[in-house]
Order: C-alpha cells, then structure tokens, then sequence
C-alpha cells in the first residue's frame, strides 16, 4: 500500500473516531472489529490523553482466528487467556461496533465457534456486558470499513481494495464540514419537530406520488442523538422518523440501486401503498418482491421514513457501496418493516404492555431501507394546524 494510501486510510480512521468520541466524555473504549485494528491501535494511542480515555479494549473477532482456535480444543486456560478482559469500566463507555455486511453478516458470523466465543467473551466481562444489556443502544457506533472481501464483492477484485479506501474517503466530511453540517441538521430536526407535522406528501419525476401520516408522538431524530450526544450510524446525513404504519397511500419508485437482506441488490423496484399496507411490488428480483408481500414477515408496512438533501456526500459522490449504512445517505428513504423505538415519544413501559401496533407503529423482526430520493424530489408537509410546508424542493432544503 503507497503512503498516500496509508495516509488516506489514516485519515479516514481517525475522522470516524473522532467524531465517535466527541459527543460525551468516555473512559473505556471497546473496539469491535476484525480488521484495520493495528491502524485504529496506533490512532487512539494518539488521541487517549485528548479524549482522557483510561482504557482501551480490542476484540479481534477474526472468523478464522477465531474458528482455528476453537477447532483445536483448547483448554479452560487458554480460553481465558485468548479471550479478551475488560477492566472495571469507570464513567462512560462507549463501543465502537467496524463492521461491513460482507463479514460481519454472513454466515460465519452466526457458526457455533462465534457464538462460543461470543459466550466466553460474556462470561469473562459479565459486568460491561449486564451493563449494556441493561441499555443496548447507548454508547455505540456502527460504521463501515473497507475489507478485502468487500473491494470483491463490489469491485471484483480484492486487489482493487485501495480503489475501495479512496472511494469510502469521500463520504466524510472534515471537521469543520461536519461541524456545520450537523449544526444545520439539528436545527432542521428541531423545525420539524416544531411543526407539528400531521401527513408528509413525496413527488419524484421517476414516477414517486406517495403519502403517509405521522402520529401526534411521532419524534424526528438525527446522529447524534441529542439524547446522549451519540452516534449509532457513522457517516450519517438523515433526519427521520417512524410514521403512521397504517396511513402509507400511493406510489414510490426506487431511485437508487439497493442492497437488501439475503445478498439480494435491487437495482429498480416500483411498490403501491393502499391504507398503510404494499398491495403491489414490481423490482428486477422475484424474491425481493415475495419477501417484502409476505404478511407473515410484517414488512409490508413502513417503519421509518427519513429525509436526506441531495447535498449529503453520499449523494454527491454517486456511488453504488454496497451497504446499507452508507446507501441510505444517497437521498430520501423508507424502511419497510419494524419501527426505531427512539423516534416515539411514548413511555416504553406503554409500548411493552399495549405493543407498538396499539400506538400504530409498525412491529418486525426485519428492517430495511429503500432510497426513492433524488434531484427531482420534493417534500410537502400539512402540519396539524392544516398549514402547508414545502420542506424539500428538487432534493434541496426548504426549511
């Protein structure tokens, strides 16, 4: 790899942990990965006494390293020396989850060598691990990495992996890019929260003519999270919500080539809505089109609806990346199946004894998002004072 490579690499790296970190003061930090780790060592030895981190946990969740060694029966001894030990977390602690769907989501990943180390892993950090069992979506971030599986699923070749770095380099902004950027994305959040918004109408000249209504506790969130300062999904550069499962009326056209569950990509797919509920799906995969019909499955109903500018990088760059939490940023999007619980302003004590449907959110055990969002697109809201606003016009901000 060239210098300018490595260098890209660094950058890239040190971006991501930086804005991961920057939100709230963390004393233990616990990187999950199976690749890049030397890099990601040598950049937080860096930052450590900036950020005042105190401990720094690796677990290097190699699938081969990981099967090799449990195929060699090892010891009670050797187990609990391979696997890694936390120390007693002091204040915050945040884990920062790399990962990519060509790993972390394939097969090995679920083998009984993970889940056995998976269960060891617990067993030997029982007091991290009750912690955020206790809060299981606090404190983490999830961003992608390039690997050289990835550069070959995409690319066609693991040679082409530097191809792969110069191309995931453009989807972060700088600092000081990132500072606005977030700035003026909070505020647009807290305008939509502060309308009031009742029914959303989207328009798109591919053929896009779709409707669909919140509820009054519907609740527009963004990364970070100003809960607690955090960031889930790193790059993100959408505002979203979970609408009115059962309100969803008209046409969406897919604008962007999709990955979906099972190694399914959809490169153009048109679904009709009629009272919350897809009647119709037409794509270039008979599967996808099966799966998303199935009332079994619950993913005939729409969980998230989330606004993007076209001036996002994602966007800009144009790019295919094969993954979900970077496609998503590449315009207006909607997610077919199960709600996102942070975007509900209802006691979670309510949502367990009545479930979610009472509230009409939609319930699965499936999550996808679809981007029907580009430079055509335009957003209207009728808020419930019955007053018109046009949020998004031609895929630029109007608010």
């Amino acid at each position: 790899m060239s210098l300018e490579m490595k260098r890209i690499k660094k950058e890239y790296l040190r971006k991501i942990l930086t804005a991961s970190l920057s939100n709230r003061n963390y004393s233990t930090v616990i990187f999950h990965s199976s690749f890049c780790l030397d890099e990601i060592k040598d950049i937080i030895e860096e930052l450590k006494d900036e950020f005042h981190i105190e401990n720094v946990i690796f677990i290097d969740f190699a699938n081969d390293k990981v099967n090799s060694f449990y195929e060699s029966n090892p010891t009670e001894a050797e187990i609990e020396r391979f696997i890694p030990k936390f120390q007693k977390p002091i204040g915050n602690t945040k884990i920062i989850h790399f990962h990519n769907e060509k790993t972390d989501f394939s097969d090995n990943y679920f083998s009984d060598y993970s889940r056995k180390y998976y269960g060891h892993l617990e067993e030997y950090n029982k007091e991290v691990f009750d912690r955020f069992k206790a809060s299981p979506s606090d404190d983490i971030t999830v961003t992608a990495c390039p690997n050289k599986e990835w550069a070959e699923s995409l690319l066609g070749s693991q040679e082409r992996l530097q191809e792969l770095w110069i191309r995931m380099s453009k989807t972060i902004l700088t600092p000081d890019e990132a500072r606005r950027e977030i700035e003026e994305r909070m505020a647009r959040k807290n305008e939509l929260n502060r309308m009031g918004i009742r029914k959303l109408c989207f328009y798109t000249d591919l053929g896009t003519d779709f409707r669909i209504a919140l509820n009054p506790h519907s609740i527009w969130i963004c990364h970070p999270n100003e809960v607690n300062g955090n960031f889930y999904n790193f790059p993100s550069y959408e505002i979203f919500t979970s609408p009115n499962c059962y309100s969803a009326e008209g046409k969406i056209v897919v604008a962007k080539k999709e990955r979906f569950y099972f190694d399914i990509t959809i490169e153009n797919a048109s679904l009709e809505f009629s009272k919350g509920r897809l009647i119709s799906c037409k794509s270039n995969n008979k599967t996808f089109d099966s799966i998303v019909l199935n009332k079994q499955n619950k993913m005939n109903r729409i969980g998230e609806i989330a606004l993007v500018s076209q001036s996002s990088p994602l966007a800009r760059t144009g790019e295919f990346y094969d993954s979900i939490l970077l496609d998503e940023n590449a315009g207006c999007h909607f997610a077919l199946g199960d709600y996102i619980e942070d975007c509900v302003g209802v006691d979670k004590g309510k949502i367990k004894k009545k479930g979610a449907r009472y509230y009409r959110y939609n319930t699965s055990d499936y999550h996808t998002d679809l981007v029907f969002g580009d430079d055509s697109i335009s957003v209207e809201a009728e808020t419930r004072a019955k007053k018109k606003v046009l949020i998004m016009e031609r895929g630029k901000w109007r608010i």
